[in-house]
């Protein structure tokens, strides 16, 4: 199943540079499994980790323009909100179509839906892992294409939170250096 959705989530992908973020979610994810002595994550949470985003794949031209127009840039509640629950709408669409369970569906809608907001402890990890995903794999793209587009300000914004959303400071930890790096490299 897993595979399945990973072949799809790359083909939606192919000509950005976005899936070694997904590929780092996952990694996350497991590792994060692994200190907390679980052994490997279900199918749901594996297919949520690497497709969380998959709204971007299809984003709406008014969406896209959320982060110029409003003064909170990509923290806006509007386009977070959006971005979440059609990306959950979209995936579980996929897996119904593909005949997966019903209840993989239900658990893999409600990690998606929270994956920037968090709720649960689960949509938190997962939310965590984004985070930890974003400081390895993303920084260089918003400096280098957000910067231009939006300014500094909303893309240190955009840092700032992606960096206090972490739900535990041990994740917090994992995430520091590169953090602190990329609003070095906003300095310069």
């Amino acid at each position: 199943m897993f595979e399945e959705v990973k072949t799809h989530v790359n083909e939606l992908f192919r000509n950005t540079s976005q899936i070694p973020h997904f590929e780092r979610t996952c990694y996350w994810l497991q590792e994060s499994y692994n200190h907390l002595m679980l052994g490997k994550p279900e199918q749901s949470f594996q297919i949520a980790a690497y497709a969380h985003d998959i709204e971007r794949a299809t984003r709406e031209q008014r969406i896209s323009q959320i982060p110029l127009t409003s003064q909170l840039g990509y923290c806006d509640p509007e386009f977070l909100k959006h971005h979440q629950e059609k990306g959950a709408e979209i995936i579980v669409e996929f897996l119904r179509l593909k005949e997966y369970p019903e209840p993989l569906c239900q658990k893999v809608y409600g990690l998606v839906s929270r994956h920037e907001v968090g709720g649960t402890e689960d949509q938190n990890l997962l939310m965590d892992c984004d985070s930890l995903s974003f400081f390895d794999t993303q920084i260089d793209g918003f400096i280098t294409k957000q910067v231009p587009r939006l300014g500094v300000e909303k893309v240190r914004d955009k840092f700032n939170w992606m960096y206090s959303r972490i739900s535990t400071p041990e994740r917090q930890v994992l995430a520091r250096e590169n953090y602190h790096q990329a609003l070095e490299r906003l300095n310069v």
